[in-house]
């Protein structure tokens, strides 16, 4: 295990995906987003807890990936396996919050795909990232 790669790649994952959520949920849809009215976030957002979760995800990313990778196309595997933890994540964050809150203006069937393409962008992203700093 190379800890340092672990570490870096966790990190990169972590804050390249905590930007992208920024922009993409404020700058890009935030109309949308406040419009929902299912997050409190506006000014109580905490930019550090979001990143800590998503310094998690990038942990046990980078760990499946060191662990279980394999040496010669390690970028595919990490895409692959960043997905299917964003796919995961949806499970929980795209699903769940849809059918458990009431989400007002757009409604459900704008909020589910907007937020599930924000996650498939962080698996996307984040698995890049996480492959390139891990290849060998």
């Amino acid at each position: 295990m190379n800890y340092v790669k672990l570490t870096l790649s966790a990190l990169a994952y972590a804050f390249v995906n905590t930007a992208i959520a920024v922009i993409y949920h404020d700058q890009i849809f935030g109309s949308y987003y406040y419009g929902f009215n299912i997050y409190s976030a506006g000014e109580n957002f905490s930019i550090p807890i979001a990143t800590f979760g998503t310094l998690l995800e990038g942990l046990v990313l980078s760990y499946i990936v060191q662990k279980w990778g394999p040496s010669i196309d390690r970028m595919r595997f990490s895409i692959t396996m960043g997905i299917l933890l964003c796919l995961f994540a949806s499970s929980y964050d795209v699903f769940q919050t849809a059918a458990l809150e009431i989400v007002q203006g757009a409604g459900r069937w704008t909020f589910i795909p907007l937020e599930f393409t924000a996650v498939m962008i962080y698996g996307l992203v984040g698995g890049s990232l996480v492959g390139w700093i891990n290849k060998k």
